[in-house]
């Protein structure tokens, strides 16, 4: 029988032992993936006696159990999944703010420099015979295309940063993946219960890994943890018991991708949804395209302004050149072109480019290189060359099967804008062609001078030929000739309505059969634009080759009935 002081020195060592704990947490309050924990006590049993008997003795005291840490996995991966999803969008969100400060620096961004600039061809207009507003608008032109330039200068280096900083986040996650797997281990060789701080390492790591990309995790009984990208356990492994995966950035076109596996065997993934790293992909998949954007906006400019000024004379009476100018086409080729095929482009007619990448594919099959656009649908064929517009595509080499080359008129247009006159006086500010009336005119008649229309190209049918002359659903459903193109004749602004019959409104009716063969009428109620209610009666008598003896038969033959009798009262101008 153990002795009083023998049970009081157990209390006394036990809750010395528990008050240890207790310290240990307010000392380790600011930790970072420290977890608080709890002694759990439990009492010192004396021995029992045999099935005949009792025990004589009460007790030895008490000691303590366990210490056990505060950890609830559920809550973990709770809180982790939200740690993942908020690393995304901030990430995102640091990289558009960014983005916009570039875009949109105060009062020198690209649509108010293009507004001055179209301001100082005004002012041109107005005073053609001053050199002074053609200085201006020289300057002012020159200032547009240094704005598209530093606008794309700068979203590059945006797009290189974005990158730099997602390779320096895949090498801080590889790295404690590896840390992980070193716990891992220590964990296998543990013989008994595992240290709390070791867990404690364990879970601060997953907890880190989580804010660069979404994992799931799972444990054993050891401890180890098994960590997988995505949020399904059926995801690619960051780390297992005994190994660690380590994860590559791949830099294409227009975003970022990643692969993982062992060395020599990674394969790509879509799994990193959510951390630090989607954002990273996020982000330069919006700079890259607002980069497009402004290549589009860059060429487009170029084009239609070059356009018109070509149309006019100079002060030095020579006809206007282009205004502005921008890079070649660019070509890109395919990530998995195996073939020893090249392409090189020839402008035929800078005017008439448009900014829209065409992809070219090689069909081995057929020995031709097939264009499709953005969409993916199928715009142009050929062999040798291709004729896009305002351009020739050639194709040269030997090509293989699925090689790929894609060629974008605007890419990089922006970068390599720049402003062609650098006279006042090669501004093409006066008409090519002057209407005025001789001094000696006896008369006030009026004269005006104006571009001819283009000429309707021969073998196109008038529009009267190809569409139908009738606005009713039943008889618009094929045209009236093979062809969707159709000259519309001069004039003809108040005489022509298109429709697009998508989808007619429908009225549903039901007849039992006692009531069918003696049905003589029957009226629908419709609300009309302005909220009011009309009703339609239709007369069913009128079916005289849809009654048969006594009367109707089947609700079919109605339907029928309504339709034509609808058909009708469009045609007369009645109700319907």
């Amino acid at each position: 029988m153990s002795s009083l002081f023998d049970i009081g020195r157990s209390g006394l060592q036990s809750y010395r032992r528990a008050l240890a704990v207790t310290g240990q947490n307010i000392t380790n309050v600011n930790t970072d993936g420290y977890k608080r924990r709890e002694a759990n006590l439990k009492e010192v049993a004396a021995g029992q006696g045999d099935i005949y008997s009792v025990s004589r003795s009460s007790g030895l005291g008490v000691r303590v159990s366990e210490i056990s840490r505060s950890f609830d996995e559920f809550l973990l991966n709770k809180a982790r999944t939200a740690s993942s999803k908020f690393e995304t969008s901030n990430t995102h969100l640091v990289a558009l703010q960014q983005l916009e400060s570039l875009l949109v620096p105060g009062d020198s961004n690209v649509g108010q420099v293009l507004e001055m600039f179209f301001s100082g061809l005004h002012d041109v207009s107005n005073l053609p015979s001053e050199l002074g507003p053609r200085i201006v608008a020289i300057q002012r032109g020159e200032a547009v295309a240094d704005s598209f330039n530093s606008a794309a200068t700068a979203a590059g280096e945006l797009k290189q940063g974005l990158v730099t900083q997602a390779d320096l986040s895949v090498k801080s996650l590889n790295a404690l993946t590896e840390g992980l797997l070193n716990i891992n281990d220590q964990l296998t060789k543990s013989d008994s219960q595992a240290s709390q701080s070791l867990l404690d390492s364990r879970d601060n790591l997953i907890d880190q890994i989580s804010e660069m990309v979404r994992v799931n995790v799972a444990l054993d009984r050891q401890g180890r943890a098994t960590v997988r990208i995505g949020d399904n356990a059926n995801g690619p492994k960051l780390v297992d018991a005994q190994s660690s995966y380590t994860i590559d950035l791949v830099e294409q076109d227009d975003r970022l991708l990643f692969q993982i596996g062992s060395a020599g065997s990674q394969k790509l993934t879509n799994q990193v949804v959510d951390g630090r790293l989607a954002g990273y992909a996020a982000g330069y998949f919006t700079v890259n395209d607002v980069v497009r954007q402004l290549d589009n906006l860059a060429l487009v400019v170029a084009r239609d302004l070059n356009a018109i000024h070509r149309k006019g004379i100079t002060l030095e009476g020579e006809k206007g050149g282009d205004l502005f100018l921008s890079r070649k086409p660019t070509v890109s080729e395919g990530p998995t072109n195996v073939g020893s095929s090249y392409v090189e482009i020839d402008l035929t007619d800078p005017s008439a480019v448009k900014p829209e990448a065409v992809t070219f594919r090689f069909n081995d099959d057929d020995k031709i290189w097939v264009g499709f656009d953005a969409s993916g649908r199928q715009i142009a064929s050929g062999r040798t060359s291709v004729a896009l517009d305002g351009m020739t595509v050639s194709f040269f080499g030997t090509p293989a099967k699925g090689d790929e080359f894609t060629v974008d008129p605007a890419r990089n247009a922006a970068a390599g804008m720049t402003f062609v006159p650098r006279r006042g006086q090669q501004i093409a500010a006066a008409a090519s062609r002057l209407a005025f009336a001789d001094p000696a005119n006896a008369s006030e008649a009026p004269i005006t001078v104006f571009d001819a229309a283009e000429p309707a190209a021969a073998g196109q049918a008038a529009i009267s030929d190809v569409f139908g002359n009738d606005l009713s659903s039943l008889t618009s459903k094929t045209f009236l000739k093979d062809c969707t193109v159709a000259v519309v004749p001069a004039n003809a602004d108040n005489l022509l309505d298109l429709a697009s019959l998508v989808q007619q409104g429908t009225y549903r009716f039901s007849i039992s059969d006692d009531e069918l063969p003696g049905a003589s009428s029957i009226s629908m109620t419709y609300q009309m634009p302005d909220g009011s209610f009309e009703t339609a009666i239709f007369s069913l008598v009128q079916g005289s080759n849809a009654v048969t003896g006594t009367g109707w038969t089947d609700a079919a033959d109605i339907a029928r009935l309504m339709n034509v009798g609808a058909i009708k009262a469009a045609h007369s101008g009645g109700s319907q």
